[in-house]
């Protein structure tokens, strides 16, 4: 689809939806439930089935739709399976940049990638001397924070101690805190398929998880993260805790419905007419073919007597270390000898005069 078309709705919520977001979680849907017929499931884009019971699938199944939409690369997929609530199972995909990451409850996190293979991985804590203009850290676009709560000052703060910020808005960044390529991560804002595996992921890996607060919208719960190298997850969360957070913001309006054109009466079929002869091909030149004269400038007359050449400067060497000018002949010197051809003419001169 992405070197393709697809088509784009957008959701009573304001956001869009793609034929890649329907497509791809009714496939993982159909797969889970031909291997595990007694899970439940969860998704962004249909209604839950079996959400009581004890494990339950959770797909994103294009996390970044925006970016997906205007062919920017960091789009993804989630897939997290919960048991009881608690994830055991989590998978972040970036399938444009060839980047996965996974992990299972007790076993590891792992990456496989096309620039580095398969590898394991291991997130340790910074040094404490770290500055923090030096420290990665990756958020979530400040339209996360007022869209559906007013956390402006969260995220103000966030900047102010945080400087060295990157904004990223898909789960690329849940990638980067897992892999070590950011050192903490805060995502705002979101439902439970946003987050689905950043959590088993960063764990496995030695990092840390933590949920600064949370709230319902809708009936829906939406969680305020922070994930990557623990005392620097710990921190952040110190700092976004000691902000009282804003108000729940009302949901936007629907989008009001399209009006379909009034259906008009149709037009009478017109006479038969001679289809038109077909047109001659039509070729674009870059330039003309035909050889143009060149123009004949007048010369001014020099009473009689035949226009002197000018003289034309001699153009520099180009050489691979640069112009080179051309030698200057060297200036006559006071009292040199004339050369034989000129001696020739000063007699020839002499004898014309005498005669």
């Amino acid at each position: 689809m992405q070197r393709g078309e697809f088509e784009v709705k957008t959701k009573d919520d304001g956001s869009p939806v793609t034929g890649a977001d329907l497509a791809v979680e009714a496939r993982l849907r159909a797969l889970t439930l031909a291997a595990f017929p007694d899970h439940g499931q969860i998704g962004e884009e249909f209604p839950p089935h079996k959400p009581e019971a004890e494990f339950r699938w959770v797909f994103d199944p294009v996390d970044g739709t925006e970016d997906f939409i205007h062919r920017v690369p960091t789009f993804g997929c989630l897939i997290g399976l919960f048991y009881r609530g608690e994830p055991v199972v989590g998978v972040i995909e970036i399938p444009m940049l060839e980047e996965r990451v996974s992990a299972a409850y007790g076993l590891g996190a792992f990456r496989d990638s096309l620039t580095v293979g398969n590898q394991r991985l291991r997130l340790d804590d910074l040094d404490p001397k770290t500055p923090a203009m030096d420290v990665r850290v990756m958020t979530s676009a400040p339209a996360n924070y007022v869209r559906r709560r007013n956390d402006a000052k969260r995220f103000d703060a966030l900047v102010h101690d945080y400087p060295n910020l990157r904004i990223y808005r898909s789960c690329y960044m849940h990638l980067c805190a897992a892999t070590g390529q950011a050192d903490a991560t805060i995502d705002y804002g979101n439902p439970l398929w946003d987050i689905a595996a950043a959590r088993i992921v960063v764990e496995e890996a030695g990092g840390a998880f933590t949920v600064v607060d949370s709230y319902k919208l809708e009936g829906e719960r939406m969680y305020n993260c922070v994930f990557g190298r623990p005392a620097l997850v710990a921190k952040i969360a110190r700092l976004l805790r000691s902000i009282k957070p804003g108000k729940v913001l009302p949901p936007p309006k629907p989008p009001k419905p399209k009006r379909e054109p009034k259906a008009e009466a149709p037009a009478p079929a017109p006479a038969a007419t001679p289809a038109p002869a077909p047109k001659p091909e039509r070729r674009i030149w870059l330039f003309k073919p035909e050889v143009r004269p060149r123009p004949v400038l007048p010369v001014a007359s020099t009473g009689g007597k035949p226009a002197a050449k000018a003289r034309r400067g001699k153009r520099p060497i180009l050489t691979l270390a640069g112009p080179v000018q051309p030698k200057k002949p060297a200036a006559k010197r006071a009292g040199a000898k004339p050369k034989a051809k000129t001696k020739a003419k000063a007699k020839a001169k002499s004898k014309a005069k005498r005669a």
